[in-house]
């Protein structure tokens, strides 16, 4: 501070017959007298407020300040500042300024890389509202205050009232009337089931339908068929498959599919499973001497691990199989697969099926596992 008054009282001395410096105004006002007017045009610093005085004249002495006297002092920057930002105050003292990220350009385009609270209106958004409502964009179906006392849980709520149905886009005046009766004189489903069929059980969002409403002719693709034919026609062929029917993908099983619990299955769809003894968990099944991964073998017929359905004894596809048509299938020694190469000692033998085409197999394990020596 001292520095900066004397490098300002030397500009000044440079300039005027003599600068005083003085503790206050009464030792200021002692500093001329008439027959000093040769000093006139001399400047003086009165050190109890920090001003700057240049004396105009001695008779009387008269004094003309040339700075505002305060407690304010220096004010005092970062060494570099971004070009074009804001000087922002640091801390409360009035003394200390900051750069900041709010820039204006040469043209008076302001930005920054900070949030700024669009609502110019108002500071704090009334007036924006207030004009999106009075300009209300839906004003065809609901009224200002619709629009505007649900605002705050970002949801605009209409009430059956306030929903005006006149002119829906290409549609012309509706009500909910007319559009019910409209859907029931329409009646898509009349060769099925009467009107009184499809609106009786609306409030559960289910049509439902009595056998006598049902009509089965001309099921598509299918011909004329009714229950009576269908049930005939299952009852009379209980045990007709056609394995070769299956797509990629799909099985049919002798029995139940059963859910167990599966710690290793790295193949997915059609890995062969086998139990583990130590844990009654399934694992792929191995018939190598040190594995001997191979007592009740199973199909699996889901990817992955955790509880999985597994299929004991079935027809199943596997489009990547390529098999030997009619060729037995045995456990592999390489992790979850089939072989139709039967292992030799000192391996474990377990036949497990047959190959119906190439990529269709019967997978129906018979006989227990045998320990092959030599």
């Amino acid at each position: 501070m001292a520095d900066i008054l004397h490098r300002e009282l030397n500009l000044l001395e440079a300039h005027t017959d003599i600068v005083w410096e003085v503790a206050d105004e009464t030792a200021r006002l002692a500093l001329a007298s008439p027959q000093e007017a040769k000093h006139v045009g001399g400047t003086c610093w009165q050190q109890d407020n920090n001003s700057f005085w240049k004396l105009v004249s001695t008779g009387p002495n008269v004094w003309v300040q040339l700075n505002a006297t305060g407690t304010g002092g220096d004010v005092v920057g970062p060494a570099v500042a971004t070009d074009n930002a804001f000087a922002r105050f640091d801390t409360t003292t009035g003394k200390l300024i900051q750069d900041s990220s709010v820039i204006a350009d040469d043209s008076g385009n302001i930005t920054t890389v900070g949030t700024v609270d669009g609502r110019d209106i108002a500071a704090d958004g009334t007036n924006q509202d207030n004009h999106i409502a009075a300009a209300n964009p839906h004003s065809g179906s609901a009224s200002t205050t619709d629009l505007t006392t649900h605002t705050s849980d970002g949801t605009i709520h209409f009430t059956e009232g306030a929903i005006d149905h006149t002119n829906i886009l290409s549609v012309g005046t509706n009500t909910h009337t007319q559009i019910d009766m409209h859907l029931a004189a329409a009646n898509p489903h009349s060769d099925s089931a009467s009107d009184t069929d499809l609106t009786a059980h609306t409030g559960d969002a289910t049509i439902h339908f009595t056998e006598a409403s049902i009509d089965h002719t001309a099921i598509a693709n299918v011909g004329t068929n009714t229950h009576t034919q269908i049930d005939t026609h299952i009852a009379n062929n209980p045990n007709v498959i056609d394995p070769t029917a299956l797509t990629d993908g799909q099985y049919y099983s002798f029995g139940p599919i059963e859910d167990v619990t599966v710690d290793e299955n790295s193949i997915g769809f059609s890995a062969v499973l086998a139990i583990n003894f130590t844990d009654g968990h399934y694992d792929m099944a191995n018939g190598s001497d040190g594995d001997g991964q191979i007592y009740y073998p199973r199909i699996a017929v889901e990817a992955g691990t955790g509880t999985r359905q597994v299929m004991r004894a079935g027809y199943i596809r596997n489009d990547t199989w390529n098999w030997t048509v009619g060729g037995e299938l045995w456990i592999s020694t390489t992790n979850g697969t089939l072989t139709q190469t039967a292992p030799v000692a000192p391996n474990y033998l377990q036949r497990v099926g047959y190959a119906v085409t190439a990529d269709i197999i019967l997978f129906d394990p018979q006989g227990a596992a045998l320990k092959l020596t030599i």
